[in-house]
Parts: C-alpha cells; sequence; structure tokens
C-alpha cells in the first residue's frame, strides 16, 4: 500500500509541476523561464509532507471521523514523508 501512495504521489507531483512551468513559461521571455532542470529541481523536493502531515494530524484528532481510519491516514503520511526523506535527500 506505502508504494502504491508513492507512485501516486511522484505522478500528481509531475502532474502538478510541469504544466504550472509550462503555462508560466508561455508568458515568459525566453531568457527567463523556467528550464527543465529547475522544474525537475521542483518535482523533486515537493514539499517533504509538512502541509500533509498538519493535515493529517488535525484530521486524527477530529471526533467526527473514525479512528482507526485516521490512524492509518497519519502513519502513512508520516511513513511517506519519511521515505521522501531518505530516498530524495
Amino acid at each position: 500500500l506505502c508504494g502504491l501512495v508513492f507512485l501516486v504521489l511522484m505522478i500528481s507531483r509531475a502532474a502538478n509541476v510541469v504544466p504550472c512551468t509550462l503555462l508560466v513559461n508561455r508568458f515568459r521571455p525566453p531568457d527567463r523561464r523556467i528550464s527543465p532542470r529547475f522544474q525537475f529541481v521542483l518535482w523533486f523536493s515537493g514539499l517533504r509532507g509538512a502541509v500533509a502531515f498538519v493535515i493529517a494530524v488535525d484530521n486524527a484528532h477530529n471526533p467526527q471521523l473514525d479512528r482507526q481510519e485516521t490512524q492509518l491516514f497519519l502513519t502513512l503520511t508520516l511513513l511517506l514523508g519519511m521515505l521522501t526523506v531518505a530516498t530524495m535527500g
């Protein structure tokens, strides 16, 4: 399950970075465009799970949500955050 979520995470990062940079580059002069190398850096670095962790912690303390599911969500978020830091630096 963690591997599948990691794969989806990488694809979703690329699906956000590439179209946004292409759109920005369309309206920038040629000397100020975001290079493919810098696009890779944007995709590679991401947010390291900081925002996702805050949301997972907030959901874990929500009494309206199922306790078991929120704990699973929090655990997966922590694992993926640590995995991306460990594998991507």
